[in-house]
């Protein structure tokens, strides 16, 4: 179970280790991850309380260890220069993106009978 960290708890590389300790209990510490990642425990802190910005390498690993493509886009966008203007990429599930687009041709069925 992980260890709630007030300091981190905002913080989006936080929250993304916490979210894979739901499921693997090696992420429930920062011990435990920063043995996974290959990060040491004190710079893997320094990331999960704001002090530091992680290498786009260490970004990579997180991504995938903690199965958060999101990370990567997040990083992009928010704190690599090439990157500001990236869009958001949403992480939505089948059935959402299924009854949007039943929502959409729905609307278009509308617009017809109102020709």
């Amino acid at each position: 179970m992980a260890i709630y960290a007030p300091k981190a708890a905002d913080n989006v590389w936080f929250k993304a280790r916490e979210n894979t300790a739901q499921f693997n209990d090696r992420f429930g510490s920062r011990e435990g991850a920063s043995e996974e990642l290959g990060i040491e425990r004190t710079r893997l802190a320094r990331i999960e309380t704001g002090i530091s910005t992680p290498h786009t390498d260490e970004v990579v690993m997180m991504a995938e260890a903690y199965k958060a493509p999101e990370l990567a886009n997040y990083y992009c966008r928010e704190m690599c220069p090439l990157g500001k203007n990236m869009p958001v990429i949403q992480n939505i599930d089948i059935d959402r993106i299924t009854l949007r687009a039943l929502s959409s041709l729905r609307n278009m069925g509308n617009i017809k009978e109102m020709q």
